[in-house]
């Protein structure tokens, strides 16, 4: 479902199972086709928890990819909840430093 303001909204939990790599792999692909059609993607973690393999398979590979700056103006995170904020956070500024440093 595209939203008013161009964003693409997805519920997590219902579109992807995120429990390994491989399902964030699946997951960034997704959201990464969905970024050629829509101004940018919104993805709702309500009533969900990825492991930190996802997280970092999909969010944190998907900032590295896009870059910090296009990661945040084009992927918003909603009803994320509290524990998966610093999961998300770490592996995000672990994944854009690594492109830094390299």
């Amino acid at each position: 479902m595209t939203t008013a303001t161009g964003f693409f909204r997805v519920e997590v939990h219902s579109k992807f199972p995120m429990a390994t790599r491989p399902h964030g792999i699946v997951a960034r692909q997704f959201i990464l086709d969905a970024l050629l059609a829509n101004d940018g993607v919104e993805l709702d973690f309500e009533n969900s928890s990825p492991t930190p393999s996802f997280a970092d398979e999909c969010i944190g590979v998907l900032a590295s990819t896009l870059g910090l700056g296009t990661f945040k103006s084009r992927v918003r995170l909603a009803n994320v909840p509290e524990p998966s904020k610093i999961l998300i956070k770490h592996v995000v500024l672990r994944r854009t430093r690594e492109i830094v440093s390299a």
